[in-house]
């Protein structure tokens, strides 16, 4: 990590146009000493060889003349029919299938399974309110499973607190 922040100021340092910083190349490992004179090497092969351009100096002229010169295509807005008709076939079917849907009688189901159901639910709310407590026999297991847990519970968090200085 050390060696990459090393080459990162190395370049930085060659980027801003600062000389390389003196105390990186020397206390740094061999790598960072190696890619110090590298980069500086590529800094001052780049910097020299700066290339000239090879384009006449009309060029520019001759193609902003061009540009000038070029048919611009005229804008038609022309109202096309054809090419609106699918949009607009599409949203016709749309509409004509939600009002399908809303017009459509909805089923109707019969009303004696209906006054069936109701009584069946209403019998089995009457039978659970009856039910005040559970057998001792079906709970018992539970709550000696409950007392354990919480025996658990009162251990651990007194380990807890023994354990924190």
């Amino acid at each position: 990590m050390k060696t990459f922040l090393a080459k990162f100021k190395i370049s930085t340092a060659l980027d801003a146009g600062k000389p390389i910083p003196d105390h990186i190349p020397e206390t740094k490992a061999n790598d960072v000493r190696q890619f110090a004179k590298n980069a500086s090497a590529l800094d001052r092969a780049l910097k020299q060889s700066v290339p000239q351009p090879e384009t006449s100096p009309s060029l520019h002229n001759s193609i902003m003349q061009a540009v000038r010169q070029a048919e611009r295509p005229q804008a038609n807005f022309s109202f096309n029919v054809l090419r609106w008709l699918p949009a607009t076939s599409l949203a016709a079917l749309l509409l004509l299938i939600v009002w399908w849907t809303l017009q459509s009688p909805r089923s109707t189901a019969n009303p004696e399974l209906n006054s069936q159901a109701l009584a069946m639910a209403a019998d089995a709310l009457e039978m659970g309110n009856q039910i005040s407590t559970m057998p001792s026999v079906a709970m018992n297991p539970v709550s000696d499973e409950l007392d354990r847990l919480n025996q658990d519970l009162t251990r651990t968090a007194d380990f807890l607190l023994a354990s924190i200085p």
